[in-house]
């Protein structure tokens, strides 16, 4: 059914525990007004993984 879908998406938000999903949506949207720090947002990201999903 996926394979034969128009579109798909996914809320992030809803799917991802509220403490990841904050720190995630704000990852989201300092990659959209600055790429360039993408390696200090995924830091930030994976930093705030480790201590979420323990």
């Amino acid at each position: 059914m996926l394979a034969n879908a128009y579109a798909l998406a996914q809320f992030y938000d809803r799917d991802a525990p509220a403490e990841m999903a904050k720190v995630g949506m704000e990852g989201f949207q300092q990659f959209m007004v600055k790429p360039d720090n993408v390696d200090t947002i995924l830091e930030r990201l994976e930093k705030a993984r480790g201590r979420i999903y323990k």
